[in-house]
This record gives C-alpha cells, structure tokens and sequence, in this order.
C-alpha cells in the first residue's frame, strides 16, 4: 500500500512539473504581463497536456498490449498517428498572431508545429518506454530472485537520455551535420539495451560499441567543458562478454567526475589481449559531485554482477586518491 501511495504521489508530482514547464520556461516579458492570456502560451499548456494524456496511454496501455506482445508493426503506427494528431490538434485549435500575420498555410503550421514538437513527443515516447521496460525488468528480478544480474541490465540514466535528447535537440534547430550521426547513436544503445542486453553473452564488438556511443552522445552534451579521451586497443573478433558489464564504470566517470567550473578530465582505455579485456577509467575529483559520495550504489552492483558471473576470472582495483579516481578492471573473457 505504502509503495502504490509512493507512485501515485510519483504520478502526481511528475504531471504537475511536466505542466509546469511552459509557464517556468515562459520568457520574461510574459511573466509580467500577461502570463495566462498570452496565446502562444495558451497552446504551449495544451500541448503539453496531450503530451502528458499521451504518456500515460503509452505506459498503461499501448507497452504492455503491443509492445511487450510483439506487435512492433501496430506500436510504431499509432504512435505515428499520435505524433500526427498531436501535431494537428492545437494549430486547429489555436492561431498565433506569428501565423496570422506571416498568412502561413496549415500545411506550413503543420510543418511548423511538427518542429517545434517533434523531440518533445520523441521524449515522452522513449521516456514512457525506457520506465515500462525498467518496471518489468524489476518484476522478473523479483521472481527470478537475480536482483544483481538484471539490475544494471535495464539501466539507460534518465538524466543522461534527457540531456542527450535535449542536445540533439539544439543540434537539430542549427541545422548540424552532427544531429543524424547522434540520433543513430542513440538509437543504437536503445536497440542494445531492448533486444540483446537479457542475453547472457553478447558480442564484444557490440559491448565496446555500447560504450563508444555513450562516449561520444557525452562528448556532444558536455563540448568543451571537459576533456575527453577514448582508446581501443587489440581485436574483438569471435569474443563474448556479459552485455552492459563496463559501463557502469565509465558511467560513474562521467557522473562524478565533470563540472563545468572546474577543470573535468576524464581517460577511458580499452584493452583486449588474447582472451583479457582491461579497461582502465581515470577521472579527476570535481566538487560539485565528489566521488566518495553517492558514487557507492553503481559499483557495488557492478562488483556483485562480476562475483555472479565472472568468478575468480576478473581482477578489479579503484585507487581513490585525493584528485583522481581510477578503475582498473582485468576480465578473462574465455
């Protein structure tokens, strides 16, 4: 009962910033004056209110009755003619004064709202997706009584798919050459974690692939405010490796080792002899997310995962020092 009260106050809260948002992000000359008669306001709230209605269909409904049941093919057609009426309602509904005087076809307020929407609608599809995915993971953890090995198997961050999507955003509104290369990237991770990642062993090809693009969409969100670098060294041909087993180490880099005040680095090194893989994660100390703190939950899953799967096949070593923190991790892949 206590959890159920738990998520319903999750819901509730979740809804109420999700609304929230148009009126927080309002530009301050709408603040002042005018704030709830203003018409593109106005349309802002509704949009964000079927963007909301949206989600829940999506999780309650549309997830485990086509989704989860293999119905691919009808999930992505309605969510496509949801994109489309959601692009439609409100232009029908409401006409901003930047239409009337541009004397802008519908077709071209169409196109225009589809923009402006598109990585909104995207969000809360993949949101919704990513929370269902994750839910139903916990479930089987609980009957399957294997916390530890499903664990860390659903984790895409929130935060790190917001910012990315945010990112791409941006890109997508300078018109950058880079926005197609980022939405394959993560698409990719997606497909990993939503078809291969519950399998025992993957292709380490596919492994280190995972973690390049996590690299590389943390490159796109973070510029130059931390310096960067990624080395792979040695052969991945015909090896297997437990799918999502590294990167809770270079997620951990990224997550307490970066501020844009402070000089961030961050050294990410792949190496594959034979049948050992070494990776190597160095990151300096940042004060806005010291390492020693809430750092802890991330890598004692990931000790657990290795203890279960990789017994007495794997040497891990973190020297926490007082400016660098480094992981060492040696696995036998054979």
């Amino acid at each position: 009962m206590l959890v159920q009260r738990r998520q319903l106050l999750l819901y509730v809260a979740g809804t109420l910033a999700f609304l929230a948002m148009p009126v927080l992000f309002a530009p301050s000359h709408l603040r002042s004056h005018h704030l709830f008669s203003d018409p593109f306001l106005k349309k802002e709230t509704f949009d964000y209110t079927l963007l909301v209605l949206f989600f829940y269909l999506n999780y309650f409904f549309l997830i485990p009755k086509l989704y989860f049941n293999q119905k691919i093919g009808l999930y992505v057609l309605i969510c496509f003619a949801g994109l489309l009426v959601f692009t439609t309602v409100s232009p029908a509904l409401f006409r901003l004064p930047l239409w009337t005087e541009h004397r802008l076809s519908f077709g071209e307020i169409f196109f225009e709202n589809l923009r402006h929407n598109f990585f909104n609608f995207l969000a809360v599809v993949l949101f919704s997706l990513f929370l269902r995915i994750s839910n139903r993971w916990r479930m089987a953890e609980k009957e399957k009584l294997v916390t530890q090995l499903s664990y860390l198997k659903g984790q895409i961050n929130p935060h790190f798919l917001f910012n990315t999507l945010n990112s791409i955003y941006y890109l997508s509104l300078e018109k950058s050459s880079r926005a197609p290369d980022a939405i394959i990237r993560l698409s990719n991770m997606m497909r990993f974690v939503i078809a291969e990642a519950n399998d025992n062993f993957v292709d380490l090809a596919k492994e280190i692939s995972y973690t390049t693009n996590f690299i590389e969409l943390q490159k796109l969100r973070l510029g130059s405010t931390a310096a960067l670098s990624y080395t792979i060294t040695g052969t991945t041909v015909e090896k297997k490796i437990a799918p999502l087993i590294l990167i809770p180490f270079v997620e951990n880099a990224f997550k307490h080792g970066v501020n844009p005040e402070e000089l961030s680095s961050i050294n990410v090194n792949i190496d594959i002899e034979k049948n050992q893989l070494t990776l190597t994660v160095e990151n300096k100390k940042v004060h806005r997310h010291p390492t020693h703190l809430k750092s802890g939950l991330g890598i004692a899953n990931a000790k657990k995962r290795l203890e279960l799967i990789y017994p007495n096949k794997y040497d891990l070593r973190i020297s926490d020092q007082q400016n660098d923190y480094i992981v060492t991790l040696k696995l036998n892949l054979s």
